[in-house]
């Protein structure tokens, strides 16, 4: 796939765990389209097409999380690195979309500075708040604890972007109207490096109202994304390491014991302890569901209404 496209690429010259390869190098099909612009602690690849990110990249450490303690601050400005036409406060304005950070500004709560580079136009997109303020913020919160849990974890995020989508402010009597368009999809890759190979989780959630704590239900391989997409991550590894954590997506490679989450009245999420065990139903071949759930009755979503 590497051969058709132009590499694109910038150093990311604190990388800590790998010191062969570069981990950040994405190739895209839609190379003409795409501006890089680097921030002190994490990078985008800006879609001057859509005039929104196409993805995003950082290393999440267990040094910085343990230093993230700055209360959330800051508001949208025009990413000042970028040459190129930004999203305003008013496509969002009265929209019914939220400015959905694709580096969360928690992960980056270490430093005032980090935290402020978080809030540029080009490190959000439209997302419904029912996803936002739910099961993207608790997939965020899962990330950072992967990255105290492990170590380190590097972090791709972004909108799958593809034609003929709806824009915000459509209206076609309405003079001016946005020409940001709303993503039906989002993407989230996580990896980290163990025992000389790497591990990767990825997932794919809806543009709309999601369950919460259903997120092992999104889980798919970077494969998928990067069909989706047009993107292919990680692409200066040789082929046969990069195909080898690329195809696959091992729940059990990742400790998905977190949290349990409920909405309140005032469509806010309240945090609960909650352990994460393996369903207890068996399919039709007679063996264990390989799902995963923080269901009381044990079974997971699928096997939860049968009986036993």
């Amino acid at each position: 796939m590497r051969n058709l496209f132009f590499g694109l690429f910038i150093l990311f010259y604190y990388f800590a765990f790998s010191q062969t390869y570069s981990l950040n190098k994405v190739t895209a099909t839609n190379v003409n389209e795409i501006s890089f612009v680097k921030h002190t602690f994490y990078e985008i690849g800006f879609n001057t097409k859509y005039q929104l990110p196409a993805w995003t990249f950082y290393s999440l450490t267990k040094e910085h999380l343990a230093l993230a303690d700055l209360d959330r601050k800051g508001s949208f400005v025009k990413d000042p690195e970028l040459k190129y036409p930004q999203a305003k406060n008013s496509d969002y304005s009265a929209s019914g979309f939220d400015k959905g950070h694709m580096v969360p500004c928690e992960d980056m709560s270490f430093s005032e500075l980090a935290m402020h580079e978080t809030f540029f136009y080009s490190n959000c997109a439209p997302q419904t708040t029912e996803l936002n303020r739910g099961e993207w913020k608790v997939l965020e919160e899962l990330t950072r604890k992967w990255g105290k849990e492990y170590g380190e974890v590097i972090v791709v995020s972004g909108p799958v972007l593809e034609p003929n989508l709806k824009k915000m402010g459509d209206n076609p009597e309405k003079n001016g109207a946005s020409k940001i368009p709303v993503p039906n999809l989002f993407y989230k890759i996580i990896i980290r490096h163990e025992a000389q190979t790497y591990k990767a989780v990825s997932f794919l959630m809806p543009n709309s109202k999601t369950p919460l704590n259903q997120l092992q239900h999104y889980v798919c391989n970077v494969d998928s994304v990067e069909k989706l997409t047009g993107l292919d991550f990680f692409s200066d590894l040789p082929d046969n390491l990069e195909a080898r954590f690329e195809s696959v997506s091992h729940l059990k490679d990742w400790d998905f014991d977190h949290h349990h989450y409920i909405k309140t009245k005032n469509d806010s999420i309240l945090k609960i302890s909650s352990t994460t065990v393996q369903c207890s139903a068996k399919t039709k071949k007679g063996k264990r569901c390989k799902k995963t759930t923080t269901n009381t009755n044990g079974y997971c979503a699928l096997h939860e209404s049968t009986k036993h």
